[in-house]
């Protein structure tokens, strides 16, 4: 299965460094989508969302390392992937590396966000768990559920939020946190919100 990007579905990810340059091409089968090259290999911002390449899974580590179009490798705990519950039961039953070989196969392409920016020598942390934000709201899409900032001191308030939050995300899968600004927000500013996020989210998946 690839990657969705526009309606196009990316079925490969070729990254390679030449004279300095680095070079990062998506393919939809034999079809070339997109090329990028960069000379500068710029650190990403905590919070960026990128596509990379799963470039090798030592279990002991617990990790995989992710080629990134720029920079040092990522580093993606097991526990920030989108099986780190599979991975604790089959750890449990001694068949942990051979799950973590299936779920992160090498050369796969892999969407992730940025935790972590580049550190010296260290590639930037990342995360599956991937979280889309507006002034307004936090939307995860592998998450569950509906939560208030505690900012918001008004029961009443935060009632009508989360009521409405259930509201919004009912048939659809994810988390929605709302944010402090979301308690002087009208109905129509929140769902326009709330409808925004989880299209982003879609187009991700």
């Amino acid at each position: 299965m690839g990657l969705a990007c526009g309606f196009a579905v990316i079925t490969d990810i070729r990254i390679s460094r030449v004279r300095g340059r680095c070079w990062g091409a998506a393919f939809a089968g034999p079809n070339l989508l997109e090329l990028l090259v960069e000379s500068d290999p710029a650190s990403y911002q905590v919070g960026d969302i990128l596509m990379g390449k799963v470039e090798r899974v030592p279990p002991s580590l617990r990790c995989a390392f992710v080629a990134l179009a720029l920079g040092r490798a990522g580093f993606l705990p097991i526990d920030e992937t989108r099986y780190s519950e599979l991975f604790a039961l089959d750890a449990a039953r001694g068949a942990g590396d051979r799950t973590v070989g299936r779920a992160l196969q090498v050369g796969s392409p892999i969407l992730v966000q940025v935790v972590r920016t580049q550190e010296g020598n260290k590639g930037p942390k990342l995360t599956q768990r991937v979280s889309l934000t507006s002034p307004l709201m936090v939307y995860v899409p592998s998450g569950q559920g509906v939560s208030v900032s505690q900012k918001i001191k008004d029961s009443a308030t935060r009632e009508r939020l989360r009521v409405m939050g259930l509201a919004l995300l009912k048939g659809h899968a994810g988390a929605l946190v709302f944010r402090t600004l979301a308690g002087r927000a009208t109905d129509a500013e929140l769902t326009q919100g709330v409808h925004g996020l989880i299209d982003q989210g879609a187009s991700l998946a």
